[in-house]
């Protein structure tokens, strides 16, 4: 298997590579400019994920399958960028569904004393769970119910993000 996931990748000269990217999107759009309804359509996605929870749900779906993307078979180049493309496209459209979910939303702010290790709570980018305290910060991971394995640790199998002093006042409390 090659450096991109499928067979036979090390046949093409790097000098192919762009050309074969621009087939592969231009095969993946005509595709996609085919559907009776604007699959690209905010409205369209919106109606699809009418609430936070089940567009953040998609959203963790459609990260595990980013990230076992490489583990995948493909028969061509072409197969796996437009696979690729697709999981962008998707992904994006759903951040910006998120991002319809959360215009209205205003945070109540948490203090420091608010947050403890299993504490979830949301801002504006989402959901959150704290995973550590510290004297003026705290350590958080992205929530995800859908995929238990990701809320056992440490270490966490995600990125930790910081969260200082300033971050506190755009936080909802969820729950402990």
């Amino acid at each position: 298997m090659g450096d991109y996931g499928f067979e036979g990748a090390g046949e093409h000269a790097d000098t192919d590579f762009p050309h074969i990217v621009i087939e592969a999107l231009e095969a993946y759009m005509c595709e996609e400019n085919d559907f009776e309804d604007n699959h690209s359509s905010l409205d369209c996605w919106m109606a699809e994920y009418p609430d936070l929870e089940s567009a953040e749900k998609e959203l963790v779906v459609l990260q595990n399958k980013s990230n076992s993307l490489a583990l995948l078979r493909f028969s061509s180049k072409e197969e796996y960028y437009a696979e690729c493309h697709a999981i962008e496209h998707d992904t994006m459209m759903l951040e910006r569904v998120l991002d319809r979910h959360y215009k209205d939303f205003i945070p109540e702010g948490m203090k420091h004393e608010d947050f403890s290790i299993g504490t979830t709570f949301r801002t504006g980018g989402g959901k959150w769970m704290c995973t550590d305290v510290g004297s003026r910060t705290i350590i958080c991971i992205r929530y995800n119910p859908y995929d238990p394995s990701w809320m056992k640790g440490p270490p966490y199998p995600v990125d930790e993000k910081v969260f200082n002093e300033y971050d506190f006042g755009g936080c909802t409390f969820v729950s402990k």
